[in-house]
């Protein structure tokens, strides 16, 4: 799946985020971001870009009060907006590989 990542607050469409992962035969990492920035992070945004040319699917996402994500941060909302994530992908993905990978504070989930 490709994704423009380089503006903040770019979403893709829901029935093309399950297209994309349940037709696709590419492996699939959910990237769980540390506690500074959020997904839109320059440095990031270049390593999903890297990784989407290596053939993965890279699905990233803001914990509830990062980015433009609603609410305020806090442990239980981590580990519970990880694990929405991570169900959803999962249920999505079928036969492709899932690797989740977390950076400092989305190590936590993983």
């Amino acid at each position: 799946m490709s994704a423009d990542y380089k503006r903040k607050g770019n979403q893709v469409d829901e029935s093309e985020m399950e297209r994309s992962l349940s037709l696709e035969d590419y492996p699939v990492i959910l990237y769980c971001h540390g506690n500074s920035y959020d997904r839109a992070f320059e440095y990031r945004v270049s390593m999903y870009n890297l990784l989407n040319r290596l053939d993965y699917h890279v699905v990233s996402f803001d914990y509830r009060g990062y980015g433009d994500s609603p609410g305020t941060p806090n442990e239980a909302g981590v580990v519970s907006d990880s694990r929405v994530v991570y169900d959803y992908v999962k249920s999505h993905s079928y036969r492709n590989t899932l690797i989740v990978w977390g950076h400092s504070l989305g190590s936590a989930y993983v």
